[in-house]
C-alpha cells in the first residue's frame, strides 16, 4: 500500500510546503504521518509555528477484518496517526491564535478497513466527520486528496495528478 500522501512523500517533500506557516495564522493543521516520520514531521511543525495538541490512531484493517501489516524496524505497521498541531503567535511562544472549538467527544481511535480509489488510500469517513464536528465554522484544506472526495462540509480539495 503507498503512503497516505502518495509515493513521493518524503521530509523534504513536507519542508518544502514552508508557506503553510504563512497561510494559517490561526487554527488547526491536521497531518497524516506514518510513525515512523513523527519526529520528524512534528519538527518541521515547530518550525512554522504549530505545537502538538492531539493524535488520532486509523488502525487499519483488511475486509477480511484482519489488521493490514507494513513492514517496519521494530514492530509491523498496522495504523496511521492523524497528528492535530495547533498554530501558535511566535515560534517559541506559548500563546495560541483564537480558534472557534466546539465541544466533541469523539474517540482517539478508528478502527476502520482500508480502501484504495484512484490508486491512494481513503481516509475514514470519520475522520472528516470530526473534523466539522471540532471546527464548523472552520476554512477546510485537504492536501493530496481524492477526486472523489466529496463532503456535505466546505473543503478544497488539491488532488495530486
Amino acid at each position: 500500500m503507498d503512503p497516505p500522501w502518495g509515493n513521493d512523500f518524503t521530509l523534504k517533500t513536507f519542508r518544502s510546503l514552508k508557506n503553510v506557516k504563512k497561510m494559517i495564522k490561526s487554527g488547526l493543521l491536521f497531518v497524516w504521518v506514518e510513525k515512523d516520520m513523527i519526529p520528524d514531521v512534528l519538527d518541521v511543525l515547530n518550525e512554522w509555528y504549530f505545537s502538538y495538541v492531539e493524535n488520532i490512531a486509523w488502525v487499519q484493517k483488511h475486509v477480511n477484518n484482519t489488521f493490514y501489516q507494513d513492514a517496519s524496524p521494530y514492530f509491523n505497521r498496522s495504523k496511521l496517526t492523524l497528528l492535530v498541531c495547533r498554530r501558535r503567535e511566535t515560534k517559541e511562544g506559548d500563546r495560541y491564535a483564537p480558534v472557534d472549538l466546539q465541544h466533541q467527544r469523539n474517540p482517539d481511535v478508528i478502527f476502520d478497513f482500508v480502501r484504495e480509489i484512484d490508486g491512494r488510500v481513503e481516509k475514514p469517513d470519520m475522520v472528516y466527520t470530526t473534523i466539522e464536528t471540532l471546527l464548523p465554522n472552520a476554512k477546510r484544506l485537504l492536501l493530496w486528496g481524492t477526486r472523489s472526495f466529496v463532503r456535505d462540509a466546505e473543503w478544497t480539495v488539491v488532488v495530486e495528478k
